[in-house]
C-alpha cells in the first residue's frame, strides 16, 4: 500500500462570485484577499493547496509563488471542488478546507482544527465559532448553526435560527469556512444526489443532512470575517494593517 501523507489544505478558489464580483481578488492593504489567506495558512508549515478555476487566480498566486491546482468551472460549492483536488492528490489521508475569502483566518485555529481531526480520524467536521461584533445574526450572508448535545451539526441556515425574541441574551453560532474531510468521504461526496435544501439555502452542508450523514462541529476561537459583499468588503478593508500580518508577513 502507498504510504499516505496526513492532511492536505486545499483553498477553493473560485473566480466569480454572486454578490461581489471577483472578490478574490479584490486589494487590502497592497495584497488580494486570496493572498492573505494563503499566506496566513502557508505559516503552518503543512502542505496546502489553492484550487482555482481561473488562470487569473493564477496569474496573481505566481506572483507571491503560491501552490495552485487548476480545477473544474463546473463546482457549485467548495466542498465539489475539494473533491477533485482529492482525485488529482489522492496521496492524503484528510483534506482540510479553508475558505479564500476569509483573509483574517487564525493559522493556530486552522492548526488546532486539523490536529482535532486527526485525532478521532473523522469523516467529515465543520468549524463553528462566536459571531463576532463586527458580524450580525439577522445578516443572510453569515450562516447560523444548530447544534446538538453530542456535538453533531443538526441544521445550518441563512435564516436566525433558532427563534428567540430577546436575541440579546442568546449566543448564536456561526459556520465556518473551515472543513476537515476524511479521503474516503471527500472522494465519495460527488456522487451524493442533489440536495432540495442546499438549492433553497445555498448551504453546501445541507446535502449531507438531508442525506443523513452526520456532521461533527468543532468550536474555534477568533474572528472568522468572511467577504462576501461590498459592505463587508469595506468593513474589513478598514482594520489597521498589523491585523492582517501576523508581524510576519
Amino acid at each position: 500500500m502507498d504510504f499516505l501523507r496526513k492532511t492536505l489544505i486545499v483553498i477553493p478558489a473560485r473566480l466569480s462570485s454572486t454578490r461581489l464580483e471577483e472578490k478574490l481578488l479584490k486589494i487590502i492593504h497592497g495584497r488580494e484577499i486570496i493572498v492573505w489567506v494563503a499566506q496566513r495558512i502557508a505559516t503552518l508549515g503543512i502542505d496546502y493547496v489553492i484550487a482555482i478555476d481561473d488562470m487569473k487566480i493564477a496569474k496573481v498566486l505566481q506572483s507571491y509563488e503560491l501552490p495552485y491546482v487548476l480545477t473544474s468551472n463546473d463546482h457549485i460549492s467548495g466542498t465539489s471542488r475539494v473533491s477533485e483536488v482529492a482525485e488529482l492528490m489522492p496521496e492524503f489521508d484528510f483534506y482540510c478546507s479553508v475558505q479564500g475569502d476569509e483573509p483574517l483566518i487564525d493559522p493556530a485555529e486552522v492548526l488546532n482544527f486539523v490536529n482535532r481531526g486527526e485525532e478521532i480520524s473523522a469523516d467529515y467536521i465543520n468549524a463553528v465559532c462566536n459571531f463576532s461584533q463586527l458580524e450580525n445574526p439577522t445578516d443572510e450572508s453569515n450562516v447560523k448553526a444548530i447544534i446538538s448535545s453530542s456535538g453533531r451539526l443538526i441544521y445550518a441556515s441563512r435564516a436566525k435560527i433558532p427563534f428567540t425574541k430577546n436575541t440579546n441574551n442568546f449566543e448564536y453560532m456561526q459556520i465556518c469556512g473551515l472543513y476537515f474531510f476524511s479521503r474516503k468521504f471527500i472522494l465519495e461526496y460527488k456522487n451524493l444526489p442533489a440536495s432540495k435544501l442546499e438549492d433553497v439555502e445555498k448551504i453546501e452542508q445541507l446535502r449531507c443532512l438531508e442525506q443523513d450523514i452526520p456532521i461533527d462541529t468543532y468550536k474555534i476561537n477568533g474572528e472568522m470575517l468572511s467577504v462576501d459583499t461590498e459592505e463587508d468588503f469595506k468593513k474589513i478593508e478598514s482594520l489597521e494593517k498589523e491585523r492582517f500580518t501576523l508581524s510576519i508577513l
